[in-house]
């Protein structure tokens, strides 16, 4: 099969087409072993000259995603050659996962769970979960999301979910069809691209600034499509960590109300916000699911997600996760009542904020110099990468020298308009030093671009 880039129209050089050809490969549209066209019968095609095409496929070569073999042509680099070129260490730095840190509240958690030796669980939470058993669990948890600013009234509104991502899931199971279109932001999470293409939901792609999600934008794509459902995280927002202000969220809302859309709020980093902005769901929650966990705020592992969904669907949503087999499991719930119960869960939260501020100032003492979009509480920063670096070939690079990135490509709703940015995730390494050599060795790499 030949190849022919889907944006040629774009194309304005060989970093272009090279970028292009880069994306290909990771989207499998060109498969390990396949052959590239003949440089000249390329630059035909696409009316390019031929030293474009040798100089875009001797730039992908060096990044390690083509193979060339004397007289017999150009071909996509299987993976053992990949191998020869991404090679990791124990010692990595992982910068690729955004999580709290699990070693900073251990202590906090060992003392809750040694409380197990002495007061065991009621009996009934060793058997499957039903509505009786998880009321006092609701009313604590909405008087958690309370004191983040949710108005969250309700227990019976409350919904557990096994974390966000089972939560954006059954949600876009309930309230859409196969077929359907859902607005996301330009730049979006993975998992929420994943669940819509499991699910066969159709994604229209919503235009940001500096505050997140153009409401201008999001009306005019519900003028020409029939979208049902929007999803969006107003805070802190991943990968961008763009933070809508007050003003922004109303006109975010008052689109919803006018054409009649589903919203479903992603606050899972509204709790870095300490009660400063007012989550989506409060402007408007008759059409609102609000989405959190305590996964990113906490810890991990601690698999608790809440909905806090209009009444109505309450019944709905829980039905879905009986037959689903998603429930939450009493242990879960245990521990986050004792946490929450000994006060333990605002204090780790502020411990995790606190330790996310101060890596936020080690990686901007480092990446300064650069073009970084961040938060001072935030998680995560998006760096923005200069010529001749893409976002591909500084993954390469980064990874081989022992520090992981996510590249843009990941984050992109439209394929074809992928960012030159990498999203870097301070708190995912296991100490500050770690976090402080991997920064400094991606400055290197800013430093000394590739000579082409």
């Amino acid at each position: 099969m030949s190849w022919q880039p889907t944006t040629s129209s774009h194309l304005t050089g060989y970093r272009a087409l090279a970028e292009q050809l880069i994306r290909d490969i990771h989207l499998g549209i060109l498969t390990p072993g396949q052959a590239l066209p003949p440089i000249r019968q390329l630059a035909k095609q696409l009316q390019l000259t031929p030293t474009t095409i040798s100089r875009t496929y001797r730039l992908v070569e060096q990044q390690g995603y083509l193979v060339s073999r004397i007289g017999k042509g150009t071909f996509v680099a299987g993976q053992q050659d990949l191998n020869s070129v991404i090679q990791t260490g124990q010692q990595s730095c992982n910068l690729s996962i955004i999580q709290p840190l699990p070693e900073l509240v251990q202590a906090d958690f060992d003392q809750v769970m040694a409380s197990f030796a002495e007061q065991p669980m009621a009996t009934s939470l060793l058997n499957y979960p039903d509505e009786h058993s998880l009321t006092p669990y609701q009313a604590m948890a909405c008087q958690w999301l309370q004191s983040l600013g949710v108005n969250a009234q309700n227990p019976a509104q409350l919904v557990f979910s096994q974390g966000a991502q089972h939560a954006l899931y059954l949600l876009i199971t309930t309230l859409t069809q196969v077929g359907d279109k859902i607005a996301l932001e330009k730049w979006v999470y993975p998992g929420a691209l994943s669940i819509c293409q499991q699910l066969g939901r159709q994604v229209v792609p919503i235009e940001m600034d500096q505050q997140g999600m153009c409401p201008q934008s999001l009306a005019e794509a519900c003028e020409k499509h029939n979208i049902k459902l929007v999803l969006v995280v107003a805070s802190y927002q991943n990968p961008s960590t763009a933070i809508m202000s007050i003003k922004r969220r109303q006109a975010i809302a008052k689109v919803v109300k006018q054409y009649r859309l589903w919203l479903l709020d992603d606050d899972i980093y509204g709790f870095l916000n300490l009660g400063q902005y007012p989550p989506l769901y409060n402007l408007i929650p008759e059409q609102s699911f609000y989405v959190s966990s305590l996964s990113k705020a906490i810890l991990p592992g601690l698999r608790v997600g809440f909905i806090y969904a209009p009444a109505q669907f309450s019944a709905q949503l829980n039905s879905q996760i009986r037959h689903q087999i998603w429930m939450n499991n009493g242990l879960s719930l245990e521990i986050m009542a004792r946490l929450y119960q000994q006060k333990r869960l605002g204090k780790m939260m502020r411990q995790q904020i606190a330790q996310a501020e101060q890596r936020q100032k080690i990686m901007r003492q480092i990446l300064g110099q650069w073009h970084v979009e961040s938060q001072l509480r935030s998680y995560h920063c998006w760096l923005h990468l200069p010529a001749p670096w893409t976002c591909e070939s500084f993954r390469q690079a980064a990874m081989a020298r022992g520090v992981i990135v996510s590249s843009a490509a990941h984050f992109s709703v439209d394929k074809h308009q992928a960012a030159n940015a990498v999203r870097l995730s301070l708190m995912a390494p296991s100490s500050q030093q770690v976090l402080r050599q991997g920064l400094e060795t991606l400055n290197k790499l800013l430093e000394h671009p590739p000579q082409i």
